[in-house]
């Protein structure tokens, strides 16, 4: 299960990226990525990088991140995601917040990782949504509020891949659910309500 928390960091690209114009040269850096060829990869996403290319910023940066084709730089990583997260590109968020996660023990580190689930959460990222509403149950970087880990772990069962995936957020929904009050459970029923109305 260590993808649906950490989530396959390439993979956000693919799956979970917004849909942006079609770019031959970043497809073609991205071929040299799943190739092997880290080299040509580098070369390409450099100039892409050079043209302002969210993309190109966030593929190096989990190069960077993970030490693949160039020594591991967890600063320069993290340069690169602050940079396509300035230029709106959402996966960017949420690998950043990964980032702060490793260290869950400094304070500032748990602040940011929220802050970056709950920005990607809310672009509709279902992976970022189970992690917010883990966030929220066990009050990583913010207050424990199971009102709102129960909404965020519905959220996250509809966006996830069916089995066990989504299984897993049904579950977590459910033993959070069994926690609550009745009218605590009303509030949360009225804040999923809200949110899909604000988000269709």
């Amino acid at each position: 299960m260590r993808w649906l928390l950490a989530g396959p960091a390439v993979g956000l690209l693919l799956v979970l990226a917004p849909a942006l114009p079609a770019a031959a040269d970043f497809e073609g850096a991205r071929a040299d990525y799943y190739g092997g060829n880290y080299p040509a990869a580098i070369g390409e996403l450099k100039a892409l990088i050079a043209m302002g290319d969210a993309r190109a910023e966030t593929l190096l940066g989990i190069m960077y991140d993970h030490g693949q084709g160039v020594p591991r730089d967890d600063l320069a990583a993290a340069l690169l995601y602050r940079s396509a997260v300035a230029k709106g590109y959402f996966p960017a968020r949420y690998l950043l917040g990964q980032m702060y996660a490793r260290d869950p023990t400094r304070p500032e580190d748990a602040k940011a990782t929220f802050l970056r689930y709950q920005q990607a959460a809310e672009a509709g990222h279902a992976v970022a949504q189970f992690n917010l509403a883990r966030a929220y149950a066990t009050g990583l970087g913010v207050t424990a509020d199971p009102v709102r880990a129960l909404l965020w772990y519905r959220m996250a069962a509809e966006g996830l891949p069916a089995g066990e995936p989504a299984e897993l957020a049904q579950s977590s929904a459910a033993s959070v659910a069994r926690g609550l009050s009745p009218e605590a459970l009303r509030q949360a029923d009225e804040l999923l309500r809200q949110w899909k109305a604000g988000h269709r």
